[in-house]
């Protein structure tokens, strides 16, 4: 993620890479407790955040809906594409959901893809990583992918019960294998 406007910036798919490899997904942590399942319906639910899905398609660069001032985003990256899913968040649970804490990885078949959740400010002008108890934000699922490569079909959520950080000796506590929608959500390829 770049800040636009910023004085000096890190190549960001190597900060984006790097981000991921810290963050794994749930099979380089261990395997989660348990194993929900969502179907293609176009929405999801971990321990009292529902996620519902208004688009997915494939963008060059991720920035907010209404930039203003600072804000970070994804550059273009020369043989990537970005495979962005999002939608709304409802936060009806007890917890802060904090998607730092949170391994997000996108499957094809045998091929994975780390991926990480974010979700835009009420103004939508920025990103940010967290949504509270009682709060509705727009969220992305967002997906680094080789242009040559199938697009995910399949999201993996692993997620601790509080949200919290994972423990070394039991990372995570859960794992939501969501199968994608196909139709009639749209799905377009933005250049």
């Amino acid at each position: 993620m770049k800040a636009r406007k910023a004085l000096a910036t890190v190549p960001v798919l190597a900060l984006f890479l790097a981000v991921l490899v810290l963050a794994g997904g749930c099979s380089g942590k261990g395997k989660a407790e348990d194993t929900a399942y969502a179907g293609p319906g176009g929405g999801a639910e971990i321990n009292g955040v529902s996620f519902s899905i208004g688009e997915m398609e494939t963008r060059s660069e991720i920035k907010p809906e209404e930039p203003s001032g600072y804000y970070h985003y994804y550059e273009e990256q020369k043989g990537w594409k970005y495979y962005v899913i999002t939608g709304q968040a409802a936060n009806k649970g007890p917890y802060t959901l904090n998607a730092e804490n949170l391994a997000v990885n996108g499957t094809h078949g045998k091929k994975s893809y780390e991926g990480r959740l974010l979700f835009s400010n009420p103004e939508k002008s920025e990103f940010i990583k967290e949504i509270k108890a009682d709060e509705e934000l727009e969220f992305y699922f967002i997906l680094l992918v080789k242009d040559k490569d199938l697009l995910p079909d399949k999201l993996e959520i692993c997620y601790t019960n509080d949200f919290k950080a994972p423990k070394e000796d039991r990372p995570y506590d859960k794992l939501l294998i969501w199968t994608l929608p196909q139709l009639p959500i749209p799905c377009r390829v933005q250049e």
